[in-house]
């Protein structure tokens, strides 16, 4: 395993972009009030990324869960590995 990675488990917090494609509606602002969200338009396409500390993979799999709900496609999901 590369070094990089040796001290991350389920339990580790870390700075997360999810990018979505369409908007994210305001009503759920509060459940995910703690992450940025900036829109991009690219090839006439709205794209939102959502970005900030995660505090852990449940909490990553339930923001994930409610883009699913919200009929969203996640395009791409990345964590800042440098903050660890």
């Amino acid at each position: 395993m590369n070094k990089q990675y040796s001290n991350i488990n389920i339990s580790s917090p870390g700075n997360f972009t999810i990018t979505v494609k369409g908007k994210v509606d305001a009503k759920f602002y509060e459940i995910i009030k703690d992450l940025s969200i900036s829109y991009n338009k690219v090839n006439n396409e709205i794209l939102s990324d959502l970005k900030g500390v995660i505090i852990d993979q449940a909490e990553l799999l339930g923001i994930l869960n409610m883009l699913y709900n919200m009929r969203l496609p996640i395009i791409n999901v990345t964590m800042d590995y440098s903050t660890q």
